[in-house]
């Protein structure tokens, strides 16, 4: 099934199985990791974390790509999710479920500040629970990020921005997925340093599976 771009999201009737499922529409939030920028363009909707995570779930499920490159977790970011096409049409889709991973723009020199980066991600989580479709939301961790020209920080990832993301998750009772842990043995899977390839992003995809369904 491909990955929705649009705002509007179909809410088919969710899968039942021996797991707990939720079901039903997800909104995958995040900058060009979440988008799909190093799977190619030919095949970015099913090569990219959230069309891999659609096949992985199945029908139950519908999953919408709402990565937009550059895109950080701070208002005083360069580019701000929050002023983002990608988050009003996330808004407006009415999801069950919200997976949100945004970090690695913020760790830019340019971007990074600790403080504005646990508040604003704080209250992006805040932002979507309050819709009215009363979703789950999960905060993930950014990948590891690796020798890259890009301008994002792998110590500030790893040093600050993973253990702030755990810090928010458990103030605010949000389940925290753990992505930089599982893409750290892998290099491989990241060729310029940042954006996963297809093996990437589908072990990004297995990860977060994981977590939605138990």
């Amino acid at each position: 099934m491909a990955v929705l771009l649009a705002s509007g999201v179909l809410a088919p009737t969710p899968v039942q199985s021996s797991s707990q499922v939720i079901g039903g529409p997800i909104a995958a939030v995040g900058d060009s990791i979440t988008f799909g920028e190093g799977v190619g363009q030919a095949r970015r909707e099913q090569d990219s974390y959230p069309g891999q995570l659609q096949a992985l779930l199945g029908p139950g499920y519908q999953v919408s790509n709402f990565g937009w490159i550059g895109a950080t977790a701070q208002d005083t970011g360069d580019i701000p999710y929050k002023k983002t096409g990608a988050y009003e049409a996330s808004l407006e889709s009415n999801p069950n479920i919200v997976v949100i991973m945004l970090g690695a723009n913020d760790s830019k020199a340019v971007n990074w500040d600790a403080n504005g980066y646990e508040a604003q991600l704080a209250e992006l989580i805040s932002l979507y629970r309050v819709l009215p479709s009363r979703p789950t939301v999960y905060v993930a961790t950014p990948p590891v990020a690796f020798e890259n020209a890009a301008g994002i920080r792998p110590t500030v990832i790893a040093r600050e921005i993973v253990p702030i993301v755990r810090t928010v998750g458990a103030r605010t009772s949000t389940p925290v997925i753990d992505v930089h842990t599982a893409t750290k043995p892998f290099p491989d899977y990241f060729p310029d340093g940042v954006h996963p390839d297809r093996d990437g992003a589908a072990l990004i995809a297995s990860t977060v599976r994981s977590a939605i369904v138990g």
